[in-house]
C-alpha cells in the first residue's frame, strides 16, 4: 500500500516536472533586517532525480544561513530550509520507513552542529523531528526556486561578524562520493539516496555597524555523512556541487 501511494505521489509530481522550464526569473525575499545574504543560483541549482527511467524530478538544495562572532561562536540563524529544520523528509522509492522516522544527517551538518552543539547524526538518532534546533518558524521556508535574499539582525554590538551559508543537494554523486560507498568510508554520504557530494560552506566577514557588500567565499565542506560538525578545507573531490550557486553576497545596510 505504501509503495502504491508513493507511486501516485511520484506521478503527480512528475506531471509538474514535465512542464518545468529550468531557469526562472525573479527573486524571493525571506525575513527583514539590515543584514542580507543574496544567493545567485548556478547551473546545478536544480538537480534532477531520475526515477523509473522516464521521470525526472527537479530537486532544489537545502540551505542554511547563520551568523557567528569572529571566534566561531554561533549567534543566530537567519534562514534554514524547512525540510532540514523540521526533518520533513520524503521517502525514497521502495523505502517503507514512515516519514516521521526519516533522517538525513548529511543534509546541513555544520549548521546543525553550530545551532545545537551536537553532530547531526547524533541529533537525528536522539532528538527526532523538530529536534535539530530551537528554530522559529520565522526563519524557515521552502527552498527558493530562484535567486533569493535572506535578511536578519546585523548584531551591531559586535565589531565584526562572520556570515555562513551551507548548501547541499541529495544524490549528487561523483567518483569521490559514489552511491555505492560503504558506511564508514571517506566517501559515504548516506547510501543510495544520500547526499553524494557533501554540503559546501561559504562565508564572509562584515562590519555590522556600517554599510557594505562583501562576496562570500567557498571555504570548505561539511561532514559527508553528518557524523561530525567539522569543516574540511580539502575540496579536491568536489565537482558539480560547486555549481549549485553561481555567487553569494552579504549586504549590510545600516542607516547613518
Amino acid at each position: 500500500m505504501m509503495r502504491r501511494q508513493f507511486m501516485y505521489s511520484v506521478l503527480a509530481v512528475a506531471l509538474v516536472s514535465l512542464s518545468y522550464t529550468g531557469c526562472q526569473t525573479g527573486e524571493t525575499d525571506f525575513g527583514s533586517g539590515p543584514l542580507t545574504v543574496e544567493t545567485v543560483p548556478g547551473e546545478a541549482y536544480v538537480h534532477y532525480l531520475d526515477l523509473f527511467w522516464i521521470i525526472r524530478l527537479p530537486n532544489r538544495p537545502q540551505i542554511a544561513v547563520w551568523v557567528e562572532d569572529t571566534d566561531g561562536n554561533y549567534l543566530d540563524t537567519i534562514y534554514v530550509s524547512q525540510r532540514a529544520a523540521y526533518a520533513d523528509w520524503r521517502s525514497a522509492p521502495g523505502d517503507d520507513t514512515p516519514a516521521e522516522d526519516l533522517r538525513r544527517p548529511a543534509s546541513l551538518p555544520r549548521w546543525t552542529y553550530q545551532a545545537t552543539g551536537v553532530p547531526a547524526q547524533q541529533v537525528a538518532n536522539e532528538r527526532g523531528p523538530m529536534g535539530l534546533a530551537d528554530t522559529p518558524d520565522a526563519v524557515t521556508g521552502s527552498t527558493p526556486k530562484n535567486a533569493a535574499r535572506f535578511s536578519g539582525s546585523a548584531f551591531e554590538g559586535e565589531d565584526a561578524v562572520r556570515v555562513l551559508l551551507e548548501v547541499n543537494h541529495s544524490t549528487q554523486f561523483n567518483d569521490a562520493y559514489p552511491a555505492e560507498a560503504a558506511e564508514g568510508t571517506e566517501g559515504y554520504s548516506g547510501g543510495e539516496w544520500g547526499s553524494g557530494q557533501p554540503a559546501l560552506l561559504y562565508e564572509a566577514e562584515v562590519d555590522p555597524n556600517g554599510s557594505e557588500t562583501v562576496p562570500m567565499q567557498l571555504s570548505g565542506h561539511s561532514s559527508p555523512d553528518g557524523s561530525t560538525g567539522a569543516v574540511y578545507t580539502d575540496l579536491s573531490g568536489i565537482t558539480s556541487a560547486r555549481k549549485i550557486l553561481e555567487a553569494a553576497y552579504v549586504h549590510v545596510n545600516r542607516d547613518p
